[in-house]
């Protein structure tokens, strides 16, 4: 047999296995499903719709219903209204009077989550020239892995501004949330 004859027998040999592959599976699509499988996988996922404890889902019966003149696009869906105040007890007949002292009940929405921190470090200074007093800041992003140096009013990562440099501190001001933060030297050990 020659190098090309091989080849070809090759070639015949990988239609062949592709096209009894695409026959098994075409086989398979087309067999009717055994009953007690297709009842066994009708439990499994009648179990599964049953919500659990740590059940994700979005209730919807708890959204309160629109009227008319309100606009949907204003409402936040994804916030749930405070829950109902607990039922006030009813006095037993005959027995005495309880004075317990309760606490008040907080409504409204909870509070936003405090911003994260910045995650930045600050790890060393340089004078940007051998007489000035302007100082370069060498920065470490624990986020990203990296280290950069900064003068004062750059940006870093299109988040981070370097307010003020001094030889014991960094100033970084958080552009997303509009807030500053000092970080301190870190001293090598």
């Amino acid at each position: 047999m020659t190098k090309s004859d091989q080849q070809k027998l090759r070639f015949l040999i990988v239609l062949l296995v592709i096209l009894s592959l695409t026959l098994l599976y075409g086989y398979r699509m087309n067999q009717t499903p055994d009953l007690g499988v297709v009842q066994a996988q009708a439990q499994k996922a009648a179990t599964a719709a049953q919500a659990t404890p740590t059940d994700a889902r979005i209730r919807i019966d708890l959204i309160p219903k629109t009227q008319a003149d309100e606009d949907p696009g204003k409402r936040n869906l994804f916030q749930y209204p405070p829950p109902p105040a607990p039922p006030a007890p009813t006095p037993q007949v005959g027995s005495a009077p309880s004075f317990t002292s309760s606490t008040p009940v907080r409504t409204g929405p909870p509070p936003p989550p405090p911003p994260p921190p910045i995650p930045l470090k600050y790890l060393g200074f340089a004078f940007i020239e051998p007489n000035s007093k302007q100082l370069i800041a060498t920065l470490n992003d624990d986020s990203q892995q990296r280290h950069f140096n900064a003068v004062e009013g750059e940006v870093w990562a299109g988040r981070y501004r370097v307010a003020r440099i001094t030889e014991t501190m960094v100033e970084v001001e958080d552009l997303e949330y509009n807030r500053r933060q000092t970080l301190p030297l870190n001293k090598l050990q």
